[in-house]
C-alpha cells in the first residue's frame, strides 16, 4: 500500500477542509475495470440489442433478397430496432418487478422495426404485403425472448454481489426487501464493512488501515457494488471517509452507490424515512422533463372512450345486481383531493352498506365487514372502479397516477408525512405504480408505503411508463389487488435514520471479521 493512498489529513498548502488524496497506482485512463456482475449485465443488454436486430436483418434478406428493395427493407428493419433498443436502454423501472412490461419491452423493438418497414413501403407507394415484415418480425421476437430467458438464468447464476459501508442494520433491511419481492435471485447481499468499529463514521476519517481492510474485503468476496448506508454520509466527516474510500479503490473492479439510490433502482420506490427536501431538487434539474400534458390527455381521452364502451355492459350488470340485492343508491360519490389540492367528486359503484360511511369513518380494508356480498364480487372483479372513467373524461382524474384521498385524510397525512403534498403535483389516477406494486393499504402505514411508490412515479413518469402500468394493471386484474398489504420496513417510512441505525434491530458481523454466510435474492 506504500504511496498508494494518503489519508493522513495533512493539507499543507490546501484550503481548509480539503482532504489530501492520491490516486492509487495502476489506475487506467477512464477508471477501474467493470466488476464482473455489472459487466455481465452490460454484455447481456448489448446482446439483447444487437442479436434480435441481426436476426431480423438476416430473415428479411432470406425472403426479400440481398439486393434492391430487399436490402433496403432489411437495413430499415435493423436500424429501427437498434434505435428503439437504444432509447429503452436506460428504462428507469426495475423490470423484474413488472414481468408483463419486461417482456413487452423485450419485443417492442421488433414491432417498431416491422412498423418502420411498413411505413417505408407506403412511402414508396408500394403495395404493403405481410410477407415483407413477417419473417423478420418472427425471427426478432423469437431471438429477443430467448435472450431474455437465457439472460435471466445467467444473471441468477452470477448475482450482483453488494456490501454495505458503515451501516450494519441496513443489511437485514435489504435482505428482507429482496426476500419479499421474490423471483430469481439476481442480487446477493454479502454483508457490511466496518469503517470504524464502535466509533461513529461521522466522527472520524477513514485511515489507511481501514482502507486496507475495505480493499481486502472487495477482493476476497468479489464485491461488485459498495452501498453507502442511509444517513451515514450526511456529515462532512462521513463524506470525507467515503470520498477517501472511493478514491482509494479506483483501481479495483468495484462501484459505489448511495443506499437511497439502491432502493430506487432495485425496489422501485423511495424510502421516504431516509430522504429530506433535497431529494426533490430533481424537479428543478435542467435535465428533468415530465411527460407531456397534451399527450397524457390525448391518451386519457382515446383509451378512456374505448374503455368506457367496453365497461358499459359490466357497469350495467353490476348496477342491476346492487339494485336487486341492496337497493338504492347504486353509485357512491365522495369528495377527493386532486391535482394541486383541487377537490372533486369521485364516482364508484356502491360496495358497502348505505349507512357505513356515516356510522364508521375509517379506511377500508381488504376484509372490511362493511362490504356487502355483491360488493365483494364487484371489488374482486374491479367492476366498482369502472365509473371512474367518467372522472377521467371530465379531466378530474387521469388513467395513471397516484390514487386520490379524502380531504380529511389528506390533511391528517400531511401532518404525519412532510412530503405527502408533493404527490398532488400530478393528477390522481384510476391506477398507478403504487396500485401495481402494493396490496390494499388502508392505513397510515399502507399510505406511507404507497407514497414511496407515488414519489418514484413522480420522478420517473413518462408516456411509455403510463402505457406499461396500464398493461400491468390488466395482467394483475385477474388476481385480487385487494390483497393484504405486505408490511414494509417501518424505519424507511416514518423517521430519519442517522447513521443507518435502528432499521432492522439486528446486528451483522463485518466482512473483515470473517463473515461466512450470505443471503441472496
Amino acid at each position: 500500500m506504500r504511496d498508494r493512498f494518503d489519508l493522513s489529513g495533512q493539507r499543507s498548502g490546501r484550503a481548509p477542509g480539503e482532504l489530501h488524496l492520491r490516486i492509487p497506482e495502476g489506475v487506467e485512463p477512464g477508471g477501474a475495470p467493470l466488476p464482473r456482475g455489472i459487466r455481465l449485465r452490460q454484455q447481456l443488454r448489448a446482446v439483447g440489442m444487437w442479436l434480435p436486430a441481426l436476426a431480423a436483418f438476416a430473415a428479411t434478406i432470406a425472403v426479400a433478397g440481398a439486393a434492391g428493395d430487399g436490402l433496403v427493407r432489411a437495413v430499415c428493419f435493423a436500424v429501427a430496432m437498434l434505435a428503439v433498443s437504444r432509447l429503452l436502454h436506460d428504462f428507469p423501472y426495475p423490470l423484474r418487478l413488472i414481468p408483463a412490461s419486461r417482456y413487452a419491452l423485450c419485443v417492442l423493438p421488433a414491432f417498431s422495426g416491422a412498423a418502420a418497414v411498413a411505413a417505408l413501403s407506403v412511402a414508396e407507394h408500394d403495395a404493403f404485403v405481410a410477407v415483407d415484415v413477417l419473417p423478420g418480425l418472427l425471427a426478432a421476437v423469437a431471438v429477443a425472448l430467448t435472450v431474455e430467458v437465457v439472460g435471466s438464468r445467467l444473471v441468477a447464476r452470477r448475482p450482483l454481489r453488494i456490501a454495505v459501508l458503515g451501516a450494519a442494520d441496513f443489511v437485514p433491511a435489504i435482505r428482507r426487501e429482496l426476500d419479499a419481492i421474490g423471483g430469481p435471485r439476481e442480487i446477493e447481499v454479502i454483508g457490511w464493512l466496518n469503517l470504524g468499529g464502535s466509533v461513529p463514521l461521522t466522527g472520524h476519517r477513514a485511515d489507511e488501515k481501514t482502507l486496507g481492510r475495505v480493499r481486502a474485503a472487495i477482493t476476497e468476496h468479489e464485491i461488485d457494488l459498495l452501498v453507502r448506508g442511509p444517513g451515514s454520509g450526511s456529515s462532512r466527516g462521513g463524506r470525507d471517509a467515503y470520498d477517501a474510500i472511493a478514491a482509494g479503490c479506483l483501481d479495483l473492479p468495484v462501484r459505489m452507490i448511495d443506499g437511497n439510490q439502491l432502493y430506487e433502482r432495485v425496489f422501485g420506490h423511495v424510502p421516504i424515512g431516509t430522504i429530506d427536501s433535497a431529494w426533490f431538487l430533481f424537479l428543478m434539474h435542467p435535465s428533468f422533463r415530465a411527460s407531456s400534458k397534451a399527450s397524457k390527455r390525448a391518451i386519457d381521452l382515446v383509451v378512456g372512450v374505448v374503455a368506457g364502451l367496453i365497461a358499459l355492459p359490466l357497469v350495467a350488470i353490476g348496477s342491476l345486481a346492487i339494485l336487486l340485492t341492496d337497493g338504492r343508491p347504486i353509485t357512491y360519490r365522495q369528495r377527493r383531493v386532486g391535482e394541486r389540492g383541487k377537490e372533486f367528486e369521485i364516482i364508484k359503484l356502491r360496495t358497502m352498506r348505505p349507512d357505513s360511511e356515516d356510522a364508521d369513518q375509517r379506511w377500508s380494508g381488504a376484509d372490511d365487514d362493511r362490504v356487502t356480498a355483491v360488493g365483494r364480487i364487484l371489488r374482486r372483479l374491479h367492476i366498482d372502479e369502472l365509473p371512474q372513467i367518467v372522472n377521467v373524461l371530465k379531466g378530474d382524474m387521469t388513467l395513471v397516477g397516484p390514487r386520490p384521498e379524502q380531504p380529511q385524510i389528506t390533511a391528517q397525512l400531511e401532518r404525519v408525512f412532510p412530503h405527502y403534498s408533493r404527490r398532488l403535483l400530478v393528477k390522481p389516477g384510476v391506477t398507478g405504480w403504487a396500485q401495481v406494486r402494493c396490496g390494499y393499504a388502508g392505513s397510515e402505514l399502507g399510505t406511507a408505503w404507497k407514497l414511496c411508490h407515488d414519489l418514484y412515479y413522480l420522478k420517473h413518469r413518462s408516456t411509455l411508463v403510463d402505457l406499461l402500468i396500464m398493461l400491468e394493471t390488466l395482467v394483475i386484474a385477474a388476481r385480487d389487488s385487494h390483497r393484504p398489504m405486505r408490511a414494509p420496513q417501518a424505519g424507511f417510512l416514518f423517521s430519519p435514520t442517522p447513521g443507518g441505525r435502528n432499521l432492522a434491530g439486528m446486528d451483522e458481523s463485518p466482512l473483515d471479521a470473517g463473515l461466512a454466510g450470505s443471503t441472496g435474492s
